[in-house]
């Protein structure tokens, strides 16, 4: 039965009929996929043939639940949805993720706020290059996270402003003037 069962599977979900003043139902059908743009029924067919265990094949499945209907052509029609969804996914997040990359302040001064709206556009928009760049590279997406991103600049900042403060108390001492405190 799991073997045939089909990937896309539509139940029937009503109230009884005192619930409400009104009866109402539902179809919502239930979407197995595959994760990295495998389809659902080479993994089934992978568990089968034993190429690989129970653990494996479950990690690599995920299911939706939606109530649009779906198309003649189940197979396209779960690979559109599961585009379509992703698309929708990383626009959610990337807007969350540019509300976390600083911590919120309450400004007085609407230019200040305003810069500091602009400033989080810009690091949103350097980590989304950064994380298509390497998606192209083949680097995988976790090592490609907002977490990773911050981390990286954050060192290389660090690295421009010591060498910087290193080149001009260099500076400084070649014109012989008084440091406030020396390095």
């Amino acid at each position: 039965m799991l073997k045939t069962a089909p990937l896309v599977s539509t139940y029937l979900f009503k109230q009884k009929p005192g619930a409400k003043p009104w009866q109402s139902s539902v179809n919502l059908h239930i979407v197995i996929v595959g994760h990295d743009d495998q389809p659902a029924w080479k993994i089934r067919d992978q568990f089968w043939k034993k190429q690989i265990t129970y653990d494996e094949a479950i990690h690599h499945l995920s299911a939706f639940f939606t109530t649009l209907d779906p198309w003649k052509n189940k197979r396209s029609w779960a690979k559109w949805l599961t585009k379509t969804y992703k698309i929708r996914w990383n626009q959610e997040t990337g807007f969350s993720s540019l509300n976390r990359i600083h911590e919120q302040f309450r400004y007085r001064y609407p230019t200040v706020h305003l810069a500091e709206l602009y400033l989080r556009a810009m690091i949103h928009n350097g980590w989304q290059f950064y994380r298509n760049q390497g998606l192209k590279q083949g680097i995988h997406h976790q090592e490609l996270t907002l977490f990773w991103y911050r981390n990286r600049m954050l060192n290389q900042l660090e690295e421009i402003i010591v060498r910087s403060s290193y080149e001009n108390v260099k500076y400084l001492q070649k014109r012989k003037r008084r440091l406030y405190f020396e390095i």
